[in-house]
């Protein structure tokens, strides 16, 4: 925590540069007195995409629809836990599984192959 302190304030006495005049100016030109850093305006830490986005990316690198063990393969979670979220996204309306004799195909909703 002390360390986080000492940080934060080394930061803030980097705010301001010297131009070639000699004058300081703030970097952030919306702070006042030159109160504000760099990190307020940066963006938050990117965040790993959840379990729902990794399916839905899954499908549409695949035109919209792809086997079952492929879409389990992308998830890298347990099994059971993989199948517990098709079978919700399936429920939800987000995707449709479509089982036959030997495969089981997880589709996009409205990216389902044709049947003759």
């Amino acid at each position: 925590m002390i360390l986080g302190a000492i940080r934060a304030f080394i930061r803030r006495g980097d705010e301001t540069e010297t131009t070639p005049e000699g004058a300081d100016t703030p970097q952030s030109p919306d702070a006042p007195d030159g109160e504000g850093s760099t990190e307020e305006a940066s963006s938050p830490p990117k965040t790993p995409p959840s379990n729902r986005a990794l399916v839905l990316r899954a499908l549409i690198a695949n035109d919209g629809y792809a086997e079952r063990a492929t879409v389990l393969e992308t998830l890298r979670v347990p099994r059971s836990e993989a199948e517990a979220l098709l079978a919700e996204m399936a429920e939800e309306g987000e995707i449709t599984l479509i089982e036959s004799r030997r495969r089981t195909l997880v589709c996009r909703k409205g990216y389902e192959p044709m049947t003759n």
